[in-house]
């Protein structure tokens, strides 16, 4: 246990400190040590994929490619996701998005900033269909977004929402995380999972530190818990994209690592990801660019 005045224990105490989650790591230490080092079994053979450094933008758009030190993005790579020129309006009300345009491949980070009212979740609402995109204004690998059903597109985009508890069906924390392995077919019907399946949610626990939580009910975690919980239960089917609408809010140094050793574990199984957050400076180093609104 520390004890002392605060700027004591800043002064004395920083590594205990960051060990403990209260303070960020020191420079050049590992992000995403906190959810360990070994990958997640794979569920589906991973794609290839580049890594690129980050690096802000203008406003509403991001490059087609940020060259990496290790090598840059294959010129035919074809984009996942493209948005064009779109602009929405909710009913009655003034313009959410106005001429937006982006690009994302397999393999990207992009991280999506922007005050609060600027767009952010809007923007990942049209994309998921919960809100009608403009005819043309979005594409999945080159499909108009507009003509498909928002099944298909769950099929292969993962979406973490802003409040954890609105993706909640089940009566404890392993029930959760295998939710999705049954599409919804009752219990006692339920087929039982593949050793591989097995493999994989107990590691995501492990990854984010639930281990322990296996028989609680998701809304007695703590919030950090629950955004953890939610990322890990859109991993055990993956995707080729997942959009994190705010998945750090509120947590604490150590929640932030096991969340970006999670992300990183997308990207190695060829995933691409799309995180709004308010917290860029903590996850800047590792995104491949930006999107500010």
């Amino acid at each position: 246990m520390l004890d002392g005045p605060p700027g004591e224990l800043l002064r004395c105490c920083e590594e205990q400190l960051a060990q403990l989650g209260l303070l960020p790591r020191p420079p050049g230490e590992a992000a995403g040590a906190a959810a360990g080092d070994k990958p997640v079994p794979a569920a589906t053979p991973p794609h290839s994929a580049e890594r690129h450094a980050g690096k802000p933008i203008a406003a509403g758009s991001v490059p087609a490619a940020v060259p990496h030190a290790e090598g840059a993005r294959e010129s035919a790579a074809s984009p996942l996701l493209e948005v064009d020129s779109l602009t929405f309006a909710y009913p009655g009300g003034r313009e959410a998005l106005h001429g937006i345009h982006a690009k994302i491949y397999p393999g990207d980070w992009v991280l999506l900033t922007g005050e609060n009212g600027s767009g952010k979740t809007t923007l990942s609402r049209l994309i998921m269909g919960l809100l009608p995109a403009p005819a043309g204004s979005i594409r999945w690998q080159g499909e108009d977004i507009k003509g498909m059903a928002v099944y298909r597109r769950a099929e292969q985009i993962g979406y973490v929402f802003q409040q954890p508890e609105y993706m909640f069906t089940a009566p404890n924390v392993w029930e959760e995380l295998i939710y999705s392995l049954h599409g919804g077919v009752p219990v006692k019907k339920r087929r039982e999972l593949s050793a591989a399946e097995q493999e994989r949610a107990r590691f995501l626990l492990e990854k984010a530190g639930l281990t322990d939580r296996l028989h609680m009910s998701p809304y007695l975690l703590s919030q950090g818990e629950k955004r953890l919980l939610s990322v890990i239960s859109q991993l055990m089917l993956p995707r080729a994209l997942y959009i994190l609408d705010e998945p750090t809010s509120g947590m604490d140094y150590a929640a932030i690592d096991r969340v970006i050793g999670l992300c990183q574990h997308m990207l190695e199984e060829g995933s691409a990801i799309l995180m709004i957050t308010h917290d860029p400076e903590l996850i800047k180093e590792h995104a491949t660019s930006f999107i500010h609104l």
